[in-house]
């Protein structure tokens, strides 16, 4: 059997209900998981115990890549209609069991008290009344060099753009600042860290409310907001900023299990490409020519971007907290 890792706290206080996040994983049901992944062992404790479960499923793509649920549970929340569907087709909920409530993340994108956008941008040492294009990066071991993609963007965009353009790029929790910092030395560019420091032994870097805001602030402020095959598509989207999304390596010849092409082909990215809310570039020169479009017509492709608004975070009105509990 699996190790049993909470069973003072289950004697202890005898819970009536165990919620738990991140419980998905590959792992068979008799070994033990990530660190990462302990609410897992969590519900496992529940089960022997005959102690209900909820979980909240905490991002769109978990239903369809993270694995499975260790142990049958009694209810879940998602974010969506679709993640929904995956959950009774693909995990054999009953309808019953899955609630719609939004994710609680976007409640920061509901009616937000942003940041001035000279206070934000000065911040930075980025001029406010220049055009800011935000680039957000992946994980270390996502996408291939991804460094080298950003710097051949920077060059392409200022090239397109202008001296007056500004590249913020905001490095992924999971990613190492470091590995940008060539880019950074260039005019114009900025590295923005996504959270806090991990605090204790918690492996991620922190999100308190007011990273959250932070982030807000930056999707929010950002005249384009780029990525490759990221939820922030999804985060820009719901305060109304234009995305463009990278689809190429850094050089010819990565294998498609490797590239970034194959981000595209999952299941949970295919709607968002689908939405029309986001541009899709094949080429360097692709991001390029997105990007100017949106520079002169900001309102471009805004019919998408709330079609997939609409789809992927159900309800962005500060209230999917509530809807949760």
């Amino acid at each position: 059997t699996a190790p049993e890792l909470y069973a003072e706290e289950f004697r202890d206080l005898q819970p009536d209900l165990v919620v738990g996040t991140r419980v998905l994983t590959m792992s068979g049901p008799r070994t033990h998981s990530s660190p990462r992944y302990l609410d897992r062992h969590l519900l496992l404790s529940a089960a022997r115990r005959r102690v209900r479960t909820m979980v909240l499923v905490s991002s769109w793509d978990n239903l369809t890549t993270s694995g499975f649920f260790p142990v049958d549970v009694d209810r879940i929340t998602v974010w969506n209609e679709i993640m929904k569907d995956q959950a009774m087709g693909i995990h054999g909920l009953r309808p019953d069991q899955v609630v719609v409530t939004g994710a609680p993340q976007h409640d920061t994108y509901a009616g937000a008290p942003y940041t001035p956008r000279h206070a934000f941008w000065t911040s930075f040492g980025l001029d406010p009344d220049r055009p800011v294009v935000v680039y957000t990066t992946g994980t270390s071991g996502t996408i291939p060099r991804e460094p080298d993609v950003v710097a051949r963007l920077e060059a392409g965009l200022r090239a397109a753009v202008g001296p007056e353009l500004q590249l913020l790029v905001r490095v992924h929790q999971l990613d190492s600042v470091e590995r940008y910092t060539d880019v950074a030395a260039r005019p114009g560019v900025v590295l923005d860290h996504a959270g806090r420091p991990p605090v204790g032994s918690y492996h991620d870097r922190d999100f308190d409310q007011a990273a959250l805001r932070h982030l807000a602030d930056t999707l929010h402020h950002a005249d384009v907001v780029v990525n490759a095959a990221s939820s922030i598509s999804i985060d820009a989207a719901a305060v109304g900023t234009p995305v463009v999304c990278v689809d190429f390596d850094a050089e010819d010849g990565v294998p498609y299990h490797r590239s970034v092409s194959r981000f595209y082909d999952f299941t949970h990215q295919q709607p968002v490409v689908a939405s029309g809310g986001v541009v899709r570039a094949r080429t360097p020169e692709q991001v390029v020519g997105a990007v100017r479009a949106y520079l002169a017509d900001p309102a471009l492709h805004a019919e998408g971007r709330a079609r997939l608004v609409r789809e992927q975070c159900h309800a962005v009105d500060g209230g999917s907290g509530r809807r949760v509990g």
